[in-house]
């Protein structure tokens, strides 16, 4: 889900502002608010978020817990400094990107979300992704194996830093991204892929191209 194609009734949260109060609630859902802008030095506990909202974007200085978030919200942003646990997130969530320092375990995300952009610090295993996810944006830290991928990633990109074999991804792989450290084989690739690009580093022989590849990106 791309909140860009979609009409959105926004609400701007102050720095100087405390967490919403039942007041603005109400008032907010009666104006038929959809998404909620938060000041990037805004950092108050998220309670009363109204239940006509739908997204949410945190400014960068936010770190606080989002256990209190109403199921009906389908986009969350977080700001450079979030790094909280976030095993209990809405049910209905689609899009999910996460800050810059950010580096929690992620077991428990919500069964339909389609959309995952972990940030710049993020290193942990990906056991539990959820089983409808699209795209998997992977940033500057993260090196870890990528055994277990959703059947039904779509889009993988891969940070600056990834350097590990790609031998068991998911079969309806459309698009692939990998980083400037990237020199593994590309043999074991499904044959799904459409769009290859390959970063600075990559000089790894290439013996077998997926039979569907359309475009070559080097370098």
């Amino acid at each position: 889900m791309n909140p860009k194609n979609h009409h959105y009734s926004g609400f701007y949260i102050h720095r100087d502002a405390s967490s919403i109060t039942p007041k603005l609630k109400k008032k907010l859902e009666n104006r038929g608010c959809n998404s909620i802008f938060f000041h990037h030095s805004y950092n108050a506990p998220v309670v009363n978020i109204p239940s006509t909202v739908r997204m949410l974007e945190f400014g960068d200085d936010f770190d606080q817990p989002l256990d209190a978030i109403p199921d009906g919200v389908i986009f969350i942003k977080t700001g450079f400094k979030f790094n909280r646990p976030i095993d209990n997130l809405p049910l209905s969530l689609q899009s999910l990107i996460l800050s810059s320092a950010f580096d929690q375990s992620i077991d428990f995300l919500p069964f339909h979300l389609e959309y995952l952009e972990l940030g710049y610090n993020f290193n942990h295993p990906l056991y539990n992704l959820p089983i409808y996810l699209k795209t998997l944006v992977l940033h500057h830290s993260y090196n870890l194996p990528l055994d277990g991928l959703p059947p039904y990633l779509e889009k993988l990109v891969l940070g600056f830093t990834f350097n590990m074999p790609l031998e068991l991804l998911p079969e309806g792989l459309k698009n692939l991204t990998c980083g400037f450290t990237f020199n593994q084989s590309l043999d074991y690739l499904p044959d799904s892929v459409e769009v290859l690009s390959l970063g600075f580093k990559f000089a790894h022989p290439i013996t077998r191209f997926p039979a569907n590849l359309v475009e070559l990106v080097l370098g």
